[in-house]
């Protein structure tokens, strides 16, 4: 079995590899994810003013955390037309894109590929 802080830092370095408006978009949804929960927390252990209006409107709180997660999706991949099959299409060869990015990136050897690159930059040079 490997060491945890392997793992840990495995993931990280995998998670550090993508751009950065995917990691944006996949906090905000991990965010809007927790949010309902936490909302429940606060307003089953809070007696403030806020805790009473979430009690009484959770529905308020998943629809705020529904429209988090629309918002961060539209942020990352913007929609080419308006037809909802075919942003559905473009979000999944976006997210096989990047999927195929990261194992690739996984899986090349530190180093290799650098080779193309020099032969670039020197080829570049006047």
């Amino acid at each position: 079995m490997a060491n945890p802080g392997t793992l840990h830092r495995d993931t990280w370095r995998k998670l550090m590899r993508l751009p950065g408006p995917a990691r944006s978009a996949g906090l905000a949804l991990l965010g809007s994810a927790a949010v309902p929960a936490a909302a429940v927390i606060v307003a089953a252990t809070g007696e403030s003013r806020v805790a009473r209006f979430l009690e009484a409107h959770p529905a308020f709180v998943n629809l705020v955390a529904v429209c988090v997660a629309v918002a961060a999706v539209l942020a990352l991949e913007r929609p080419h037309s308006a037809s909802p099959l075919a942003y559905a299409r473009q979000l999944r060869a976006r997210f096989l894109e990047l999927q195929s990015t990261l194992d690739a990136d996984t899986r090349r050897r530190p180093g290799e590929g650098k080779e193309k690159q020099d032969e670039l930059d020197v080829s570049s040079e006047p």
